[in-house]
C-alpha cells in the first residue's frame, strides 16, 4: 500500500476515534446530566406534592385538597394526580388534560407511551413521623424533556457523520498534496544528487498541508462551539427548572402557612400530646374554651384532665397509656368542662405519631363540638321511644278490646243459637236469625282487629307443620261454593303442583284465600271466580308457589290500587256503604304473605274485573307419612299405659324444673313427690318404695352424687332405677353418675320424648301400681299465642305443651327469681362454690325454658376457666337475664297475680275469690283467663262438684249463680 493510501487510512482513523470519543463523552454527560435533571424534578414535584397535602389529608379537608391539587399540575410537566386516605379512598383528583385518565397507567416508576407521548406514573406514600396517611399517584408528563435528549443524539450523529466526511475529504487533499510535494521533494533531491541546481518552488515548501489541518481544527472548533451553544441553551432549561422548584417551595410554605391559619382558625379543640401526657399544643379555640393558656395547659402531665368528668378521667388518659403500646382510640366522645364550669360535648378524632424506632411520640387530637347535635339526637330518640310507646299502646288497646269485646259476643253467640233450637214464632225466629248474622259479623270485625293488633305488635308466630295444599284448596271451595251459587256466579280452581304435601302454616295460607276469595265474591255480580295455583320455583328445601284470585267483578282504578292493601282502606268510601268492612283483611293478608316470604299485588281496571296475585315460600317435604302432621310421642302408647300410676320421687331443687317434671309425669299419669334437697330424697327413699327416682345433680345440703351413694345402700333401694336429671353433660358428669350407681343421665333442658323413653325403660310395668284419678276437665285449655322475645317458643311449646297459662306461670317465676340477679351476683365472689352453684341453676332453667341467649352463655360460663373470660361472659349473662326478666314483664302487661307453682296459698286464694266478688257485684265480665286461673286454685282446696259448677256458671255469665257458690267458698254472707 502507497504512502498516500496509508496516510489516509491512518489519518482517518486517528481523526474518527478521537472525535467519536469527544463526541460520545459530550453525548454521554449530557444525556446523564439531562436525565438527572428530570429525575431531580420528578423527585422534587414528588417531595413538594406531598408535603402540600399532608396537612389537609390529616384533617380531612377536602376543598383544601382539591386546590393543591389543581395549583400542582399547573406546573411544567404535571400531568395529574389523584389523593387517596389510608383506607384506599379517592379524596382529590386533578388533571391538565381531561382526555388523560391515570387509572390508564399502571406501570409505576417507569417511562410509558401514550398517543405518541412519554409519562412517568409515581405512586408515593404520604407520611407524617413514619405514619402513612394516604398515598399519591402523580403522572408526569416527560415528553418535551426527552425530546430535547433525543434532538441532542441525533445532532452528535450527525456530527459525527459531517465530521467523518470532511476528515475524509481533507485527508485525500491532504495526503496527496502531501505526496505530490514529497514527490516534488524526491525529484528536486534526485535533481541535486545528480547535480541538477533547480530550486523547490515556494508553493511546494510554505507547508499547505499544515495550513489545511489549521482549517480543519478551525472548523472543528467551530462545531464545538455551535455545540456549547446548544449546552448551554439546556444549562438556561435547567435553571429556569430550578427557579420553577423555587416557586413550589415558596408555594409550599405558603401551605404550611394557610395550615396553621387554619388550626388557629378552627372551630374546634387541636391538640398535640407527648407520651407523658403533656399537652405540648393547644390551638386558640382551645384556650379560649378552657379558659388556660397553652402555657399553663402544658405545665404539668395531665393538666388537660381536669377539663372531663370525674368518670371519664381514666378511661381517657388510659388512652394516652395504650398509645405508648402502640394502641390507639380513632373516635370517641366524651364532655368537656371548662374553668368557668361550662359543659360542651365533644367528638374526637385521635392519630398516632411515631418517631424514626416506631415508638409513640405524640398523640395528635381534634375535638369537633357536638352538644346540639347530640340534644338533637337525644330529642329524636325520645320522640322515637315515645312514637313507639304510642304505637304499642294502640296495639295493646286494640288487642285487650277486641277481646274484652269478644267474650261477652261469644256468650251472646251461643245463647242466641241456643235459643234458635227452641220453638219461636216466625217474627222472633227472623229477629234472632237478623242477631246472629249481625253478631257473627261483629265477630270477623273483632278478629281482623285482633289479628292485625298481633301482628303490629309482632306476637303473631307462624306455625311451621306438614300440610296439603289440595286439601286446603278444597276446603276454600267447599266453603265459597254455596255463596257463588247463591249469587248465580261460577267458582273454578286450577291446580298446576307436582306434590302438595308441604311444611308451612295451612290456616294462615287459608286465611289469606278466605279473604281474597271472599272479596271476589263480594265485588262480583256477574260472571265467575277463577283461582289458579302454580309452582314458579324450587330449590333443596323450598317450594315457591303463585296464587291468583281472578274475578270478573266491579275492578278498581289506579288510586284505589295503590291504597288496597293499607290498613283501613277500601277503595272508596261508597264500597263501605255498599259492601261493608273494615278495610283490614287485604292488609292482614298482605302482612301474613310478607311473613311467608313472599308478595302480593293486583292488577285491575274498573268494570273489567280483578287478579289478586300472591306468592308464598313453603318448606319441601321429601318424605312424608300421616303421622307427620301430628304431635305424637314417639313412644309406644301401650307401653306407657302400662307403667301409669307408678310412683316416682323427684329430687330438685329449683322451683320451676319441679313444676316442668311434674307436669310431664303427671300428663302420663305417674304420681309424684317431690325432694327438695338430697338430703330429703334419701329420707324419702328410706321410708317409701318408688318405681323410679329422677336425681338433680347440684343441691343444696346433700347433692345428687352422695344421694345416690346413701340411697344404694338401703334394701329397699339396691335395684330402684335412678336417673340423673341435670344440666350437667360434660362426659365426666356421665361417668360420675355411672360410678355412683345412676342408671342413666338425661340432660336439661328436658326433652320430652327422652324422658317418657327413659321411663319405658326403667319402670317395669305392675299390677299394684298407684290408682290414678282421671278428672274430665271442663275447661279447654287457652294456647299460647306471640313471641317473647329470647325464647324459643316453638321448642318450649313441643316441651311442656301448649298451655297458656302454664306457660305464663313459669315465665312470671322465672322473673320473680332472677329479676335482681345482679344484684345477687355482685354480692357473691365470683368463682366460688355458691356462684356456681347459681350458674348452674339458671342454666338448668334457662335450658327448660328455652332461652337461646341465656342458656348458652351460663353454659360456657360453667365450663371456662378463664378469670378475664368469666367476667366478660358474667357480665354478658346479668344483661341477657335483665333483658329477659324485661321483655317477659313486657309480653304479661296485664295485672295478674304472679304465679310460682301449683300450690296456692289459702291467703292468695282468698284474695283472689274477693277480687271475683268485688267484680261481679259491679256487674263487670269475668274473662275466661281469670276464670281458667281460678279453677287451677281451687283444684286442690273446695269439692269437684263446687269447683266444676262454680267454673261453669262463671263461663257461662250466669254470675247470680256463681256469686253464692264463692261468698261460701271464703265465708262472707
Amino acid at each position: 500500500m502507497s504512502f498516500r493510501y496509508r496516510f489516509i487510512l491512518s489519518f482517518l482513523t486517528i481523526e474518527v476515534i478521537f472525535i467519536s470519543l469527544i463526541v460520545f463523552f459530550n453525548f454521554t454527560s449530557l444525556s446523564k446530566l439531562s436525565h438527572s435533571l428530570i429525575e431531580e424534578k420528578i423527585e422534587t414535584g414528588t417531595t413538594l406534592f406531598t408535603e402540600m397535602v399532608k396537612t389537609p389529608l390529616i384533617v380531612f379537608d377536602l376543598a383544601t385538597l382539591d386546590d393543591q391539587s389543581k395549583s400542582f399540575v399547573q406546573l411544567k410537566n404535571i400531568a395529574a394526580v389523584k389523593v387517596f386516605d389510608k383506607d384506599g379512598r379517592l379524596v382529590s383528583r386533578a388533571s391538565i388534560d381531561p382526555t388523560l385518565d391515570i387509572d390508564d397507567f399502571t406501570i409505576f416508576s417507569h417511562d410509558v407511551m401514550k398517543d405518541e407521548r412519554t409519562f412517568r406514573l409515581k405512586n408515593v406514600p404520604i407520611v407524617i413521623k413514619g405514619e402513612e396517611i394516604g398515598y399519591a399517584k402523580i403522572l408526569f408528563e416527560l415528553t418535551e424533556s426527552l425530546k430535547i435528549v433525543e434532538d441532542n443524539r441525533k445532532l452528535t450523529f450527525l456530527l459525527i457523520m459531517i465530521e467523518i466526511t470532511i476528515s475524509s475529504f481533507f485527508a485525500y487533499f491532504i495526503g496527496q498534496r502531501l505526496t505530490n510535494t514529497l514527490n516534488q521533494l524526491t525529484q528536486y533531491a534526485k535533481q541535486i544528487a545528480n547535480g541538477d541546481d533547480s530550486t523547490v518552488e515556494d508553493n511546494i515548501i510554505r507547508g499547505d498541508e499544515i495550513s489545511i489541518l489549521s482549517d480543519t481544527f478551525a472548523l472543528m472548533q467551530q462545531k464545538i462551539e455551535e455545540r456549547n451553544a446548544k449546552l448551554h441553551e439546556m444549562v438556561e432549561t435547567l435553571q429556569e427548572d430550578i427557579l420553577q422548584r423555587k416557586e413550589l417551595e415558596d408555594k409550599l410554605r405558603f401551605a404550611k402557612n394557610i395550615n396553621r391559619t387554619f388550626i388557629e382558625s378552627a372551630n374546634a379543640i387541636i391538640a398535640v400530646i407527648d407520651r407523658d401526657g403533656v399537652m405540648i399544643n393547644i390551638n386558640p379555640y382551645g384556650e379560649r374554651f378552657c379558659g388556660y393558656t397553652q402555657e399553663k395547659i402544658a405545665s404539668e402531665p395531665y393538666f388537660w384532665s381536669r377539663f372531663l368528668q370525674p368518670h371519664m378521667q381514666d378511661k381517657v388518659t388510659g388512652i394516652i397509656s395504650n398509645a405508648r403500646d402502640g394502641n390507639i382510640t380513632e373516635s370517641f366522645q366524651n364532655a368537656w368542662i371548662s374553668k368557668e364550669g361550662v359543659e360542651r360535648m365533644f367528638e374526637w378524632s385521635n392519630a398516632l405519631v411515631n418517631d424514626e424506632n416506631g415508638q409513640m411520640q405524640y398523640v395528635t387530637t381534634i375535638g369537633i363540638d357536638i352538644t346540639e347535635q347530640k340534644e338533637h339526637q337525644l330529642a329524636l330518640e325520645k320522640a322515637k321511644e315515645e312514637a313507639e310507646a304510642a304505637a304499642k299502646a294502640k296495639s295493646d288497646f286494640l288487642a285487650n278490646m277486641s277481646h274484652e269485646i269478644r267474650t261477652p259476643l261469644n256468650g251472646i253467640i251461643g245463647l242466641t243459637e241456643l235459643v234458635l233450637k227452641t220453638e219461636l214464632e216466625a217474627k222472633q225466629r227472623d229477629f234472632l236469625e237478623k242477631s246472629n248474622i249481625s253478631s257473627h259479623a261483629l265477630l270477623d270485625v273483632i278478629n281482623d282487629i285482633l289479628d292485625y293488633s298481633k301482628i303490629e305488635a309482632g306476637k303473631f308466630v307462624l306455625e311451621n307443620k306438614p300440610f296439603d295444599v289440595k286439601s286446603v284448596l278444597n276446603n276454600i271451595m267447599s266453603l265459597f261454593e254455596f255463596q257463588a251459587v247463591q249469587k248465580g256466579l261460577t267458582l273454578r280452581l286450577d291446580v298446576s303442583l307436582l306434590e302438595s304435601i308441604m311444611i308451612g302454616d295451612a290456616l294462615r295460607l287459608t286465611q289469606i284465600l278466605t279473604n281474597l276469595v271472599g272479596n271476589a265474591i263480594k265485588f262480583t255480580e256477574t260472571g265467575s271466580i277463577f283461582i289458579h295455583v302454580m309452582m314458579t320455583s324450587e330449590d333443596e328445601n323450598n317450594v315457591y308457589l303463585q296464587f291468583c284470585i281472578e274475578d270478573t267483578g266491579i275492578g278498581m282504578n289506579e288510586k284505589a290500587k295503590m291504597k288496597i292493601f293499607q290498613e283501613f282502606s277500601q277503595a272508596d268510601t261508597s264500597i263501605t256503604r255498599q259492601f261493608g268492612g273494615t278495610g283490614l283483611g287485604l292488609a292482614i293478608s298482605k302482612q301474613l304473605v310478607t311473613m311467608m316470604g313472599g308478595d302480593i299485588w293486583v292488577e285491575s281496571e274498573p268494570n273489567r274485573g280483578s287478579r289478586f296475585f300472591f306468592t308464598t315460600e313453603f318448606g319441601k317435604m321429601k318424605s312424608f307419612t300421616p303421622a307427620m302432621q301430628s304431635e305424637e310421642i314417639a313412644v309406644d302408647p301401650q307401653k306407657l299405659n302400662a307403667i301409669k300410676g307408678s310412683r316416682i320421687l323427684l329430687a330438685e331443687d329449683n322451683k320451676i324444673n319441679q313444676l316442668v317434671v311434674v307436669e310431664l309425669l303427671e300428663e302420663l299419669g305417674m304420681v309424684v313427690e317431690i325432694a327438695e334437697n338430697g338430703q330429703k330424697a334419701v329420707e324419702y327413699a328410706s321410708s317409701k318404695d318408688y318405681s323410679l327416682i329422677l336425681m338433680d345433680i347440684q343441691m343444696p345440703l346433700l347433692d345428687g352424687f352422695e344421694a345416690t351413694r346413701v340411697i344404694r345402700k338401703l334394701a329397699n333401694n339396691i335395684d330402684t332405677p335412678i336417673i340423673a336429671l341435670s344440666a350437667a353433660v360434660m362426659q365426666k358428669d356421665r361417668e360420675l353418675t355411672s360410678e355412683v350407681g345412676m342408671n342413666a343421665h338425661l340432660s336439661k333442658p328436658i326433652n320430652k320424648n327422652e324422658l317418657f323413653k327413659a321411663l319405658v325403660q326403667w319402670i317395669s310395668p305392675k299390677t299394684d301400681s298407684l290408682p290414678t284419678k282421671t278428672v274430665e276437665n271442663p275447661i279447654t285449655k287457652s294456647q299460647f299465642e306471640g313471641e317473647i322475645e329470647g325464647i324459643d317458643m316453638a321448642e318450649l311449646i313441643d316441651r311442656i305443651g301448649n298451655d297458656t297459662e302454664k306457660i305464663k306461670r313459669y315465665m312470671l317465676y322465672f322473673c320473680s327469681e332472677y329479676e335482681n340477679i345482679e344484684s345477687k351476683i355482685d354480692s357473691l365472689k365470683i368463682g366460688d362454690e355458691t356462684f356456681k352453684n347459681l350458674v348452674h341453676t339458671l342454666k338448668g332453667i334457662s335450658g327448660n325454658l328455652s332461652m337461646k341467649e341465656i342458656y348458652p352463655l351460663a353454659s360456657a360460663l360453667e365450663v371456662s376457666n378463664d378469670p378475664d373470660q368469666i367476667k366478660d361472659i358474667t357480665h354478658k349473662l346479668v344483661i341477657a337475664s335483665v333483658e329477659m326478666v324485661q321483655n317477659i314483664r313486657n309480653f304479661y302487661s296485664e295485672d295478674d297475680e304472679i304465679i310460682q307453682s301449683e300450690v296456692y296459698t289459702r291467703e292468695a286464694l282468698e284474695t283472689y275469690i274477693r277480687e271475683l266478688i268485688d267484680d261481679l257485684v259491679q256487674s263487670k265480665i269475668i274473662a275466661p283467663a281469670r276464670v281458667e286461673l281460678l279453677n287451677k286454685m281451687l283444684k286442690y282446696c273446695v269439692d269437684d262438684d263446687v269447683r266444676e259448677r262454680t267454673i261453669e256458671y262463671l263461663y257461662a255469665y250466669e254470675y247470680d249463680e256463681a256469686l253464692p257458690l264463692l261468698k261460701n267458698m271464703i265465708g262472707l254472707p
